[in-house]
């Protein structure tokens, strides 16, 4: 997953995305943290528990193809098969509201992966 926004020379980030709502069902999308092949990960916030989770919503523009739809909800699945573990994010909810689905996860502050490995091997 590459950061939001790549580099420094990167375009201003439109918000929302195109075809992206500001809110999944009780979740409200913040800001976005990354993107990856097939997917956008935002940062958001339960409406109700006001609680800090991480968005990650299939690309709307992959959406109307049934193969990366399918892609996207075994994805899911796999998620929710994972056993706890303190150094793997958990999901704690998947769904699809207005024709994009997403898969909710905890938000773990910080860099991610890809730039930690970069700058430390």
């Amino acid at each position: 997953m590459e950061p939001a926004g790549g580099g420094a020379a990167a375009a201003p980030t439109v918000w929302p995305p195109a075809g992206v709502p500001e809110q999944l069902g009780l979740y409200r999308l913040l800001r976005p943290l990354g993107r990856g092949g097939i997917g956008m990960v935002f940062e958001g916030r339960h409406r109700l528990l006001d609680q800090r989770v991480a968005v990650k919503v299939l690309h709307p523009r992959l959406a109307a193809d049934p193969a990366f739809a399918a892609r996207f909800r075994r994805e899911m699945a796999a998620f929710g098969r994972v056993p706890d573990h303190p150094h793997l994010v958990r999901a704690s909810y998947a769904g699809e509201d207005a024709g994009v689905l997403y898969l909710v996860m905890e938000y773990v502050d910080g860099a991610d992966l890809g730039r930690a490995l970069d700058r430390h091997g």
